[in-house]
C-alpha cells in the first residue's frame, strides 16, 4: 500500500466519522459557534461604525437636496 493510498483512507475515514449527526451536534456547538461568536465579536464596532458612516452620509445628502429644491423654489 502506498503512502497516497493511506491518506486517502484515513481522509475517508475522518470524513464518514464527520458526518455522524453526534459528531456534527459537536463540531457546531463546540468548534464552529465560538469561532463565530469570536469574530462577531470583533467585527461588531467596525460593521456599527460603517452603517453609521452610511446613516450619516445619506442624511447628509438628502439634506443638501433639500436645501437646493427649497432655494430653487425660493427662488420661482
Amino acid at each position: 500500500m502506498s503512502f497516497e493510498n493511506i491518506v486517502h483512507e484515513i481522509y475517508a475515514s475522518i470524513k464518514d466519522e464527520l458526518k455522524k449527526e453526534k459528531n456534527m451536534e459537536i463540531l457546531k456547538h463546540d468548534i464552529i459557534r465560538p469561532i463565530v461568536q469570536e469574530a462577531m465579536n470583533h467585527i461588531y464596532p467596525y460593521l456599527f461604525a460603517t452603517i453609521a458612516v452610511i446613516i450619516v452620509l445619506f442624511l447628509s445628502i438628502f439634506s443638501v437636496l433639500f436645501l437646493n429644491l427649497r432655494l430653487i423654489i425660493k427662488d420661482k
